[in-house]
């Protein structure tokens, strides 16, 4: 399952930079020609923001776990005066 991913992935990203053109701005059609599987629920995962909000741990990227951490930081700068 991996390599087989793996392999579609790069095969998307090779048709992006033929279209010169964001994955995520490929039309279904075009991603459905190197994958029959590929579908509309696909192109909510091609969103930078999913990635990033995704890495909702400690030190991660979210916008959940990065506000968390500036408002702890700011607690810690209030203490010191």
């Amino acid at each position: 399952p991996f390599r087989t991913a793996h392999d579609i992935s790069g095969q998307v990203v090779l048709l992006a930079l033929e279209q010169d053109a964001p994955i995520e701005d490929l039309s279904l059609a075009q991603l459905q020609s190197v994958c029959s599987d590929i579908d509309e629920d696909v192109y909510p995962v091609l969103q930078l923001e999913y990635g990033v909000d995704k890495r909702n741990i400690l030190g991660g990227t979210s916008a959940e776990t990065v506000t968390k951490a500036l408002y702890e930081e700011l607690e810690k700068l209030d203490k010191l005066g």
